[in-house]
């Protein structure tokens, strides 16, 4: 599998990768196109597609804050779920980090325990802190998502610094 960096709208797999972003999350956790082709020139922000030879199966997007790496989207191709590439994806992605963060929904139900599941399964621990995402647009509520770290719970002090720092760096 290949993780390829997008670096703007005219590379041949953005089109691809966005129809799978757009399918994939509900609009209050997602970008309108134009934000996100604004975010591509983000130092801080990355957005790769994940694809095997021509074969797009997933999408990564992230940020680097402080010493930090926020997931903010993943997903896989509805054609390969089920099919191990999820964690495949992310083993790889999380070779040599330690720092990694990411939000899911409170596990509610069955799909969101399923989802909790899978992040614990690859080393991701739930943080007793309460967390609400970055609005993506102003004028939105704030969602109550829970913050899952890699391996190890983030300390109060930490969260709020980093808390503080997605909020400048997220653009609203």
């Amino acid at each position: 599998m290949i993780f390829h960096t997008l670096p703007h709208a005219q590379d041949h797999f953005f089109d691809v990768a966005w129809k799978l972003y757009e399918e994939a999350f509900p609009s209050n956790e997602k970008r309108f196109l134009k934000e996100h082709l604004q975010l591509l020139t983000n130092a801080s922000y990355t957005f790769q597609a994940i694809h095997k030879k021509d074969t797009l199966i997933g999408i990564i997007g992230f940020w680097e804050i402080e010493e930090f790496i926020f997931i903010e989207h993943f997903a896989i191709h509805p054609f390969v779920r089920g099919k191990n590439y999820g964690t495949l994806i992310l083993s790889e992605f999380l070779k040599g980090k330690t720092h990694v963060i990411l939000e899911i929904e409170p596990p509610i139900d069955e799909q969101s325990f399923k989802r909790l599941h899978f992040y614990e399964k690859l080393g991701f621990v739930q943080n007793a802190i309460p967390h609400f995402q970055v609005p993506f647009r102003k004028g939105d509520t704030p969602i109550a998502l829970e913050l899952l770290s890699y391996q190890t719970p983030i300390k109060q002090d930490k969260y709020h610094s980093l808390y503080s720092s997605m909020q400048k760096l997220l653009p609203l």
